[in-house]
């Protein structure tokens, strides 16, 4: 004789339990995903930013750092609030290391540094309770740096 098995009322309880739990899930999934792809695309941002000014800064010719503060403030994105700062040092010549290359030397070359650093929001309110317990803002601090290396002259030979 066959016994046949019984279905406790209990079938569909982890169906339930689920469909309960799996939006939260995903809700920090997803959150996740979009508030750290805002942020790695913020940083990209600031990093061409500051490399551009570095650039900018040398080409132009000017030793005063103020150039380079205003031509970061000018290229930063619109939607960047007031914690985008910039900060630069002053142009500084190599010290003398001997010929590296056959167009001049290291001691002819003048390096220009800039400094960024930008507070990037955070979206999603898990995160951002998860970042205010730990470091006490809703943010992630980006910082990048750049140096741009500007010959003083060029030999000719």
């Amino acid at each position: 004789m066959l016994k046949r098995f019984r279905h406790s009322k209990k079938s569909g309880q982890a169906l339930v339990e689920l469909a309960i739990v799996f939006p939260f899930f995903l809700i920090i999934i997803f959150g996740g995903i979009i508030d750290f792809g805002f942020a790695f695309y913020n940083f990209l941002t600031l990093q061409q930013l500051v490399g551009d000014t570095a650039k900018y800064w040398a080409v132009s010719g000017a030793d005063d750092m103020a150039v380079a503060q205003n031509y970061a403030l000018t290229q930063k994105p619109s939607w960047w609030s007031e914690s985008f700062l910039v900060s630069a040092d002053p142009p500084e010549k190599l010290q003398n290391q001997g010929p590296k290359l056959k167009v001049g030397t290291d001691s002819d070359a003048y390096v220009y540094k800039v400094m960024a650093s930008y507070e990037s929001p955070l979206y999603t309110p898990f995160y951002q309770t998860l970042a205010e317990k730990l470091g006490g803002k809703a943010s992630l601090t980006l910082r990048a740096q750049a140096s741009f290396k500007k010959p003083v002259y060029m030999r000719q030979f």
